[in-house]
């Protein structure tokens, strides 16, 4: 199966699962640990979704794919740590609550790039005195330069 489907797959089970326990919530009035447990990790397959998809569309395009394959490895990893803090499986070791972040943020860091290359290679807007332009996923606005 593709990459990207997995992961689209992935996001709209996450969203679909974050609904029902959130009207469960709602409906029943009990909001406890485990509910909160739930909703992150909902949340935290659904963040990991959105980064893999970034990186599957580009992984797909056939380009280059060391970046979009590390960045779903990141975002995997990212994913499985905070599975741990979410948890409670592993301490709340300073060491590992960074690491854990700076796993985040580097797979961060290369679905952004994926979708920036993947945007660029398949709009064609590359080549000399043309103007480049992409689309940030974060913030939906168009940079030119």
């Amino acid at each position: 199966m593709r990459p990207k489907l997995i992961f689209l797959y992935m996001l709209i089970a996450s969203v679909a699962i974050s609904a029902v326990v959130g009207i469960g919530v709602l409906l029943i009035g009990d909001f406890g640990s485990l509910e909160i447990r739930v909703l992150m990790t909902t949340l935290t397959v659904t963040v990991t979704s959105i980064l893999g998809l970034a990186c599957g569309a580009y992984f797909e395009s056939g380009r280059w794919r060391a970046l979009p394959l590390a960045g779903i490895v990141l975002a995997i990893a990212a994913a499985v740590m905070t599975f741990f803090i979410i948890w409670d499986v592993a301490d709340d070791s300073e060491i590992f609550l960074k690491s854990t972040a700076t796993v985040t943020l580097l797979a961060l860091s290369c679905s952004h790039l994926s979708h920036y290359h993947w945007h660029g290679s398949t709009k064609g807007l590359r080549g000399r005195g043309s103007r480049h332009s992409f689309s940030c996923g974060c913030c939906r606005r168009s940079y030119y330069s």
